[in-house]
């Protein structure tokens, strides 16, 4: 998968989301949208930049992100 799926920041109850191993090279602003996100994996992609929007997330306590 190339880009972030359409469609998945409204899905506002999601709170685990694992889009590790694909060809992801930014998240949309959008993902703050996803208020009860508590682990978000982006491990193994090609993400240069988080978004700052990342921050908005309270509930996220797991973040994986690097290879």
């Amino acid at each position: 998968m190339a880009s972030f799926p359409e469609g998945l920041t409204t899905l506002c109850k999601l709170e685990k989301l694992n889009l590790s191993r694909n060809l992801l090279k930014s998240i949309p602003a959008e993902i703050e949208n996803l208020k009860n996100i508590t682990e978000l994996n982006l491990s193994h992609n090609q993400i240069a930049i988080l978004p700052v929007e990342l921050n908005c997330l309270k509930d996220l306590n797991e973040l994986f992100s690097m290879e």
